[in-house]
């Protein structure tokens, strides 16, 4: 369209229009928007140079055209032997080469790939991953090409502003990232558990993963985290939880995070009632893992598996432990009186639910707390407060003071008879008021 003197006047004269629509094929709108925020006339003489040196280098006048025309017709053609003869003429960089791994990687044939990466320079770092990707892709090595991307893939357009291409921009990459994308996307997708999955739609992904193909399908890294989330997923569902443990445990041993593995494991081994190895599970995460990685659930369960194991002494010292890390959790003090109470711990479940009530407990679990706080009073000797509590529970219901409330609570039976007590106490007439009134 124009020839070697006008690109070069434009150059010279910093014309930043007229260098745009004598490229137009190419995006160096970013470079000249840098340059145009301080106004050429106010930079030093040689300031430009960079960007004068860069474009000139990006498309030769002499070359900028130059064998696209036989490369596409070469490629259109599928002959092989054409096509690998076109890309050993198209030189190492340029116009010609980046067209021809542009077609390459929408193409079938691996060797087509292989042949323009052996013979480019320059050749930036997301293409060589791009080829080396589709390569293994294409020749049925799919681990290998999931391995090198992110779960989150690269911005090509974020890419392209921070380094320099060399000329490679020449061709549109864009495509071939994102087929590969979608190619990489679907293997992942194929052993992920969806969001709010269906029973059928978890029942594939486990099936997937428990075939010993899988990992050699996506690697190892991948195939031990997908087994990880899976477990964190199937943990909430109740008919999942052998499955849960073994996926949990097959992560964790091949190198996932191990405290999202243990935990998921243990709260799998204490909905099936193994209370000796879920202990373990939870012990292990608390004392042998970094504090900052833990909830204030893994010590109140660590606590009950304790106990449920018949080691009261341990579960107080592990609540006391979680209260002392979680100073500031009404919630954890709320479960650690819980767990207190079911050890027989009731002066320390008093001294917990004391401290749950001065750091404030959310209004949904207030009346339970108040509860049980009466019975840790009650049963700690302090039979004063233990009626005060009583008292704030009938104000919030008064339906605690009916013996069906307390028959209906799934407690056990040593908790429920002390609020009894107290239940029976507000029922008995005082002979000086009269009959005691009947409910209507």
């Amino acid at each position: 369209v124009v020839g070697p003197e006008d690109r070069a006047k434009a150059f010279a004269d910093c014309d930043f229009d007229r260098i745009l629509a004598i490229f137009p094929h190419l995006d160096f709108s970013p470079i000249i928007r840098d340059f145009r925020i301080a106004p050429p006339r106010q930079a030093s003489p040689d300031g430009l140079k960079p960007l004068l040196t860069r474009l000139a280098n990006a498309a030769p006048p002499e070359k900028s055209a130059f064998g696209l025309e036989e490369v596409k017709a070469a490629f259109h053609s599928g002959d092989s032997a054409r096509v690998m003869a076109t890309i050993q003429t198209s030189g190492s960089k340029g116009p010609a080469l980046a067209n021809a791994l542009a077609l390459a990687l929408q193409s079938e044939t691996p060797d087509w790939i292989r042949a323009c990466v052996s013979q480019a320079t320059d050749l930036p770092q997301l293409l060589l991953q791009i080829s080396r990707s589709r390569i293994a892709w294409l020749e049925g090595r799919k681990a290998d090409a999931l391995a090198p991307w992110p779960e989150v893939f690269p911005d090509l357009w974020e890419i392209r502003l921070r380094e320099d291409w060399h000329g490679w921009e020449q061709a549109d990459f864009s495509s071939a990232l994102e087929n590969l994308k979608r190619c990489v996307g679907s293997e992942l997708a194929a052993i992920r558990i969806p969001t709010d999955s269906t029973p059928a739609q978890r029942r594939a992904v486990t099936d997937r993963l428990s075939n010993p193909t899988t990992i050699a399908a996506v690697g190892k890294t991948r195939f031990a985290l997908a087994c990880m989330n899976a477990a964190i997923t199937l943990a909430a569902n109740r008919e999942e939880h052998e499955t849960t443990a073994k996926f949990a445990n097959l992560a964790r041993n091949l190198g996932a995070p191990a405290v999202p593995c243990l935990r998921a494991e243990a709260v799998a081994l204490t909905a099936l009632g193994d209370f000796k190895n879920a202990r373990s599970r939870w012990v292990e995460l608390i004392t042998e893992h970094p504090v900052e990685t833990h909830l204030p659930t893994d010590y109140t369960e660590a606590a009950y598996t304790a106990f449920e194991e018949a080691d009261a002494r341990q579960a107080v010292e592990i609540l006391t432990t979680g209260l002392r890390r979680f100073p500031q959790d009404a919630d954890f003090a709320l479960k650690a009186g819980w767990v207190a109470l079911l050890t027989g711990n009731s002066e320390r479940a008093y001294k917990f639910l004391l401290a749950g009530r001065q750091i404030g407990y959310p209004p949904e679990k207030q009346e339970n707390a108040t509860a049980l706080l009466c019975i840790a009073a009650s049963q700690s000797g302090a039979t004063g407060e233990s009626s005060t509590y009583f008292d704030e529970l009938l104000a919030m219901d008064p339906a605690w003071e009916n013996p069906e409330t307390l028959e209906a609570l799934d407690w056990p039976e040593e908790l429920k008879s002390t609020l009894r007590e107290f239940s029976l106490v507000a029922l008995t007439p005082n002979p000086s008021l009269g009959p005691f009134p009947t409910n209507p």
